[in-house]
């Protein structure tokens, strides 16, 4: 079996969302990114504001 190793930031961190997603997704363990900042400029089709990760000098993103 391959192994694709996915960072799930947000939203996405709710194990049953994943879950739903990918019947075979497990958790590996919790990460932090340094150099990158959470933000919500992305727009999403209804026109709300969407949960993205933007390069940033100080900041650090938490993620599963």
């Amino acid at each position: 079996m391959r192994v694709i190793r996915y960072l799930a930031y947000g939203s996405n961190l709710h194990p049953a969302r994943l879950q739903a997603r990918i019947s075979s997704a497990a958790f590996s363990t919790t990460a932090m990114l340094h150099g990158w900042s959470l933000n919500f400029s992305k727009i999403g089709r209804d026109g709300s504001g969407k949960c993205n990760i933007v390069k940033s000098d100080k900041d650090a993103v938490w993620g599963t």
